[in-house]
């Protein structure tokens, strides 16, 4: 299997049609006066942005979300104070910022492999298959654990939600399933909620080892469950785990 190239998440893909939107922050009002004091602003709003959701993106890589001070944000994207405050009035807001747009990158990538199958069960596979990615592949596992640390974190707080928009299209899959027959017992918002819970805590129950034959075990036995579960045929693969050539 080739190797995955990387991105935000350590993985690129097409871009693809965005349903959930991330909420609208509101910069923080900026004293008023005459004229703006300071140094003066050499980018325009959407660059400033980018730039800041890049160093927090990079931040976060290496770091726990908690630790990431306002200083190293403003270091890593050589923009200053006032830059920042014009976009996020927190920390937090720019953490949420980022995730959202990390949610939107996977679910592009999830998008396209689904719609890319050749048939719904071969679509809920392909799903499959791109979130053990997440978990297994070497270079984006690390990332992946904290990504989904401090997801669960402000999934607690009610600050962001990305489950409805990485399942929808494995729930896509299984409608069009139920919707052509083979996939006849699929309930689709039940069984892609049941799928993603086994999917997003496949590291934690894999048993441990070697990256390869976990990717392989989880993949087998999270196939075999769903198709059975689906009424679909369980399909086997002597793959190798992705990023290793064969």
């Amino acid at each position: 299997m080739p190797a995955i190239p990387s991105g935000v998440l350590g993985f690129a893909g097409p871009p693809g049609c965005m349903t959930y939107r991330p909420p609208v922050t509101t910069p923080r009002k900026q004293p008023s006066g005459p004229a703006e004091v300071g140094r003066p602003r050499h980018y325009d709003a959407e660059t400033e942005r980018s730039m800041l959701l890049r160093a927090g993106s990079r931040l976060l890589r290496t770091q726990k979300q908690e630790s990431v001070t306002l200083a190293a944000i403003l270091e890593e994207s050589t923009l200053h104070t006032r830059a920042f405050y014009r976009h996020f009035r927190t920390k937090e807001d720019l953490f949420v910022a980022v995730h959202w747009q990390q949610g939107e990158e996977l679910h592009s990538i999830l998008q396209a492999r689904v719609q890319a199958a050749p048939s719904p069960m071969d679509g809920v596979v392909a799903w499959i298959d791109q979130m053990l990615r997440l978990q297994f592949y070497r270079p984006a596992a690390d990332h992946v654990s904290a990504y989904k640390e401090a997801v669960e974190t402000m999934y607690s707080k009610g600050l962001y939600r990305p489950k409805p928009l990485l399942m929808e299209p494995l729930r896509e899959a299984l409608a069009a399933g139920q919707q052509d027959g083979s996939l006849p017992n699929a309930v689709p918002d039940l069984h892609a909620a049941m799928i993603w819970s086994l999917v997003w805590d496949a590291a934690k129950w894999a048993p441990r080892g070697n990256p390869q034959r976990r990717w392989a075990m989880a993949r087998e036995q999270l196939v075999a469950f769903a198709m059975t579960g689906l009424g679909g045929i369980p399909q086997r693969r002597s793959g190798r785990a992705p990023g290793h050539s064969s």
